[in-house]
C-alpha cells in the first residue's frame, strides 16, 4: 500500500529500475572476471545473437582528436597532407606530378555555401577496445574496468538506499545526509582514479596516431586523429562531487538547527 509520500509511485519505479541496474553490471563483473581467470570467451551466442564481444581486449577511456587533411595528394615520391590555409607543404613536391587526390570534407547537402572545417574536439571520452601482447596490461586493463563497475555498482546501491528513505519519508533527517555525501566522495574518487589511469595508459600507449597503409604500395596516409589518454578526467565532475558534499554538510546543520529551535520552542 502506498505510504503518505508524494510521487510514492514514482519512486517504485524508480527503485526498481536501479536495482536492474545494480543486477546487470553485478553480472557484468561477474561474467568479466570468470572470462580473465578462466580464459573463456568474451561473449555469448545465443538464437543467433551475440552478447558481448567476439575480439580480445578491454575497453579504454580516451579523448578523440580529429583533424584530417582536407586532400591526400599521392605523387611518384610519396603522399601529402594538404590542408586549408597551408598550402605551402606542397613545396616538398612541387617538381612530382600528382597521380591522383583523394579529397576529405564534410558536405552539407541543404546549403553547399557552408563549408564545415574537419577540424573537430571533443570534451567526452570514447571508448577504445585494446589488447597486448603483454600479459600485465591486459591484466591492469581489465581490473581498471571492474573497478569503474564497482564504482558504479555503489553509486547505484547508494542511489537506492536514498530511495528508499525518501518512499519511508526520512529523507530530510540528518543520517541521510551521509549518504549524500557519500555520493560526493564517490564521484570525486571516480575522476581521480581516471586521471591516474589515464597517465599510465599514456606510459603504455602514448599519443597513436591513425594510419592507413596501402598495399602493396606501401604509401602510408596519416590521417591526423589522434588518441590522448591523459585528460579522461572531468573537472566539472569532480566540481559537483565537492559541491554534493558541502551542500549536504549545510543542509545537515540547517535541519540540526531547525530541530534544536523547534526543542526550544
Amino acid at each position: 500500500m502506498a505510504k503518505n509520500v508524494k510521487y510514492f509511485n514514482l519512486a517504485r519505479v524508480i527503485k526498481a529500475f536501479l536495482q536492474l541496474g545494480v543486477l546487470i553490471i553485478s553480472i557484468q563483473i561477474l561474467s568479466g572476471i570468470i572470462a580473465d581467470v578462466f580464459s573463456q570467451k568474451s561473449h555469448l551466442t545465443f538464437a543467433g545473437w551475440t552478447i558481448g564481444y567476439r575480439s580480445k581486449g578491454n575497453f579504454v577511456d580516451a579523448r578523440m582528436n580529429f583533424n584530417p587533411p582536407d586532400t591526400l595528394r599521392v605523387y611518384k615520391n610519396g603522399v601529402n597532407n594538404v590542408y586549408i590555409g597551408d598550402e605551402g607543404r606542397e613545396i616538398l613536391f612541387e617538381n612530382d606530378t600528382v597521380n591522383h587526390e583523394i579529397i576529405n570534407q564534410f558536405i552539407s547537402y541543404d546549403n553547399r555555401d557552408v563549408r564545415i572545417s574537419n577540424e573537430i574536439s571533443s570534451s567526452e571520452n570514447v571508448k577504445v577496445r585494446v589488447y597486448s601482447k603483454n600479459k600485465i596490461h591486459n591484466v591492469f586493463w581489465s581490473i581498471v574496468g571492474q573497478v569503474k563497475s564497482l564504482i558504479s555498482v555503489l553509486f547505484l546501491i547508494v542511489l537506492t538506499k536514498l530511495t528508499n528513505r525518501y518512499m519511508d519519508g526520512d529523507i530530510l533527517l540528518p543520517k541521510s545526509f551521509k549518504l549524500f555525501s557519500f555520493l560526493g566522495w564517490l564521484l570525486i574518487l571516480k575522476e581521480v582514479f581516471a586521471y591516474f589511469i589515464g597517465i599510465v595508459n599514456m606510459l603504455i600507449m602514448q599519443h597513436p596516431n591513425f594510419h592507413i597503409t596501402s598495399i602493396p604500395s606501401g604509401l602510408n596516409y596519416d590521417l591526423n586523429i589522434s588518441l590522448d589518454f591523459t585528460n579522461t578526467g572531468s573537472l566539472s565532475a569532480l566540481g559537483v562531487g565537492m559541491l554534493v558534499i558541502l551542500l549536504a554538510q549545510v543542509l545537515k546543520q540547517a535541519i540540526l538547527i531547525k530541530e534544536e529551535q523547534d526543542l526550544t520552542i
